[in-house]
């Protein structure tokens, strides 16, 4: 484990960090969409 830790900044790239942020939120809009609304027909 401390050898990954070391070595992180070598292994993952601030790209890889932008990737994650656009990833999470698309996820976070598309979990928090509105509810469809319903239409009741008086009848």
């Amino acid at each position: 484990m401390g050898i990954f830790i070391h070595h992180f900044g070598s292994i993952v790239k601030p790209v890889y960090g932008l990737w994650l942020l656009c990833a999470f939120v698309a996820a976070m809009r598309v979990g928090h969409g509105k509810k469809p609304r319903t239409v009741r027909r008086r009848g």
